[in-house]
């Protein structure tokens, strides 16, 4: 508490009294450089006080790398990138009409995946899966086995390998060797990607050690002048957690003098003021039990929103403030009360959203806040359904993206039960999930929302009534849907019986023998593969030979991927070989790689870490390398830990090599159960282009990190 208290003090210029009002926001902003040597372009905040704001313009307009800045020849796809835009090439960025910059990259590890259309369900599954991909399920199998696994069709039994990390790995050899890397410079995606793997690791030298804290480790790429690097650097104070990265980023998201210590710039621009509202977003989840911290953080960004012009930063804002008061996390009191900082905190939050004059902010904020629906006392938690409502009414004007923004909201804010307003909602959801006057993209995800709505126990002696009568809904429209629409039906059918062990029951016998008879039957690419994974989530064992037969027959490593992954979400433990075998035949197809190991890790065979990595040290395509090092992290393989330490320290490979390394490393000494991007991009609405979250052109949003 002594270091809260002291980092508090520090603070204490930079947000208002405790008893500081809600403030009514301004409207405008344009985009600003993020690449190349910064020298200040765009929005920028004078030195001296929070922004006033800078010159108005749409919402994801402009390039995120500055005019005149060139960016090198990359050696391959840089860590964390997406694929390339679902739409074709993109358009040149407005106001560069000579960009300077190379088209983006090849289609990359981890990225999501090409669609031909934005409104595909499997656009919703990238974003939506770590809700029920849990990627370290594998190791409590490995903990709680007494006996080894097997390699191949053969009976050939194999020592049983470590379900994480040692303390030693960490401590000893991963920090010390992760402190070098960041400080060792290069290329900006290895000094990302080191970066990120150490704030992952979230580990604070001891008081007798010569190794510097994260936050002086990565104090020169604070300032490095590198735009790309300062943003992102941003974002892992957040992560790392330690509240002293409190100062910095709220001297920089309020744009007073103080950042320029931190930054080395007498400005801040735009971008960087919303990656340092996702940072103290982080950080507030990061201590949540620190409640002056928190609260302290929470008027900080209530004073930033007050003042900030730029939508893109008010989005951010708005959804750092709600990671503040996770309802999974919320202490509670003696009786069972939610705590009262954060109720009167969600009510400021809800003022602030009523108040919101731009539909494209309130489109982004509105899956942040259904996700505190579950902790709302009751006045609270209506005012809030009926504000997600609002936009989806008959009749309604509201855009695209937020009709598409609150009925995601409303999924994750209802409950199974069968209080009037829950009754009323799920209506409301199941209307416009199949009522043809609705935007296409908001009909889609308004399906899976509606299977998301009956995923939470609800009050009163009948808990879980909903249930039922979402399930007659999916299944009457299961047997009249075809192609994509039908993708959606099934996974969403899928979701909803994800659900039957926490409600005691199994999955319905009637929905599962639908699934399966459409898995025999069903050649579609946009529906197939839906339709295994939604077999896969409800845990069906007869579903498994079928998923098989599947997997093994098909050519498209699209779908490749998505069986296989229905495999480790079904827990088909003897299948394991089958697997393994197609790991090996996916080797030079990312997708299908990243998605086998996931499944293999669901079903706690670290196996593939070490046969990868032997892939990995013959490979000389810069994109075999990157796909190859991205599944050795998914694979969890503690045992080449040490050898992927040697490989980033190596100076003859390539940075975007030692950056792929750094991106595996990250992924397989990360503290978190579930990958940090991954619960931050359940319910992202990616249905507009709001580049510091999302940048499928340039890759260089939040949710685009790896």
């Amino acid at each position: 508490m002594g270091l809260v208290l002291a980092v508090l003090a520090l603070g204490s210029a930079l947000g208002p009294a405790p008893g500081a009002q809600v403030l009514r926001p301004p409207t405008g902003g344009t985009p600003a450089g993020a690449g190349g040597s910064y020298r200040g372009p765009g929005d920028t905040v004078p030195d001296g006080g929070a922004s006033p704001g800078g010159s108005s313009g749409p919402i994801g307009g402009g390039s995120p790398f500055a005019p005149g800045t060139v960016a090198g020849p990359s050696p391959g796809p840089s860590p964390g990138t997406l694929g390339g835009n679902p739409l074709g090439p993109p358009p040149i960025p407005p106001g560069l009409p000579d960009s300077p910059l190379d088209p983006p990259g090849p289609e990359s590890p981890g990225g999501r995946p090409r669609v031909l259309s934005p409104t595909s369900w499997q656009m919703w599954w990238h974003y939506n899966r770590w809700a029920f991909v849990d990627p370290r399920s594998g190791q409590d199998l490995l903990r709680t086995s007494s006996g080894g696994f097997y390699l191949g069709r053969g009976a050939r039994a194999q020592p049983a390998v470590r379900a994480e990390p040692s303390r030693e790995q960490r401590v000893d050899l991963a920090l010390p060797a992760l402190l070098k890397a960041v400080a060792s410079g290069g290329r900006a995606e290895v000094r990302i990607a080191s970066a990120h793997a150490l704030a992952k690791l979230r580990i604070a030298p001891g008081p007798d050690s010569d190794l510097p804290s994260f936050r002086t480790a990565v104090a020169p790429l604070l300032a490095s002048g590198h735009a790309l690097v300062t943003e992102k650097t941003l974002v892992f104070l957040g992560t790392h957690g330690d509240p002293s990265a409190y100062v910095p980023l709220a001297s920089v998201l309020l744009g007073v003098r103080d950042a320029r210590a931190f930054t080395g710039e007498v400005k801040t621009p735009w971008r960087w003021r919303a990656f340092a509202a996702y940072g103290l977003g982080l950080l507030g989840e990061r201590n949540l039990e620190q409640h002056e911290l928190t609260g302290r953080i929470f008027r900080t960004l209530q004073r930033a929103y007050g003042a900030e012009e730029h939508d893109e930063v008010r989005i951010a804002i708005g959804c750092a403030a709600a990671r503040l008061m996770q309802p999974e996390t919320i202490p509670r009191t003696e009786t069972g009360v939610v705590d009262v900082q954060r109720t009167e905190q969600l009510r400021e939050l809800l003022t602030l959203f009523e108040n919101e004059p731009k539909a494209e902010v309130r489109a982004q904020w509105a899956p942040a806040l259904g996700r505190l629906g579950a902790m709302a006392h009751r006045s609270l938690r209506a005012r809030l359904i009926g504000l997600l409502l609002e936009p989806v009414a008959k009749r309604s004007r509201a855009s695209e993206a937020l009709q598409t923004g609150s009925v995601t909201g409303l999924g994750l804010a209802l409950t199974a039960g069968k209080t009037e307003l829950d009754v009323e909602a799920r209506a409301q959801l199941a209307r416009v999930a199949f009522e043809s006057g609705t935007p296409r993209g908001t009909r889609f995800v308004a399906r899976a929302a509606l299977a998301q709505s009956v995923a939470r126990r609800g009050q009163g002696e009948e808990p879980w009534a909903g249930v039922s009568d979402v399930r007659r809904v999916l299944l009457r429209a299961l047997g009249r849907e075809r192609g994509e629409s039908l993708g959606w039906v099934a996974l969403s059918l899928g979701i909803l019986e994800r659900g039957a062990a926490e409600r005691g029951t199994t999955p319905d016998a009637a929905a599962m023998r639908a699934l399966r008879q459409l898995l025999r039957t069903e050649r579609s690419p946009d529906a197939a593969p839906a339709i295994a994974l939604a077999l896969g989530l409800a845990g069906d064992q007869e579903s498994v030979p079928l998923i098989v037969e599947r997997l093994e027959e098909s050519a498209d490593q699209s779908q490749r991927g998505y069986f296989a992954l229905a495999l480790g979400l079904a827990g088909a433990q003897d299948e394991r070989h089958v697997l393994q075998e197609q790991l090996v035949r996916s080797l030079n197809q990312p997708f299908a790689l990243e998605q086998t190991s996931i499944a293999l890790a669901l079903l706690g065979d670290r196996s593939a870490g070490t046969l990868l990595f032997e892939h990995l040290e013959k490979a000389s395509n810069p994109e075999v390398q990157a796909s190859l090092a991205s599944s050795i992290g998914w694979s969890g393989d503690p045992d080449v830990l040490g050898r992927l330490l040697e490989r980033l320290g190596d100076p003859r490979l390539s940075d975007a090599d030692r950056g792929w390394t750094a991106v595996a490393i990250g992924r397989i000494v990360d503290e978190d159960r579930w990958p940090w991007v991954g619960a931050w991009s359940i319910g992202a609405n990616y249905a507009e282009n709001v580049p510091t979250r999302i940048e499928p052109d340039y890759r260089t949003g939040l949710l685009d990190l790896w």
